[in-house]
């Protein structure tokens, strides 16, 4: 989504489609730029996106969609358009000091 006054891209949502799967749309990446929170921008990304899916691609049976736990604007929007916690998945990260890096 664009913004009219200045051009500049203001929110985007990615939903992919596998072949092997038809029945399963995958939503990925939604961010709505800093300069334009605040106006349900991400909300209406997501929308347009799944009445696109549904527009386009019916034999779509179920959408499965994530985010970050500390994501909470995001996991309410996601509770909105219907989906609910069904698990969770973690990562890890690990530093090495100097040391470990010149070994």
């Amino acid at each position: 989504m664009w913004h009219r006054g200045s051009g500049e891209l203001a929110a985007y949502s990615v939903l992919q489609l596998t072949p092997s799967k038809p029945w399963l749309g995958d939503p990925d990446d939604t961010l709505v730029a800093a300069g334009h929170r605040g106006h349900r921008l991400g909300m209406l990304v997501k929308i347009r996106n799944l009445r696109r899916l549904l527009a386009q691609f019916p034999a779509v049976e179920r959408v499965v969609t994530f985010n970050a736990a500390e994501s909470g604007h995001m996991l309410a929007i996601n509770v909105a358009l219907g989906s609910r916690p069904a698990g969770f998945d973690g990562e890890w990260q690990r530093t090495l000091d100097a040391a470990a890096r010149a070994s």
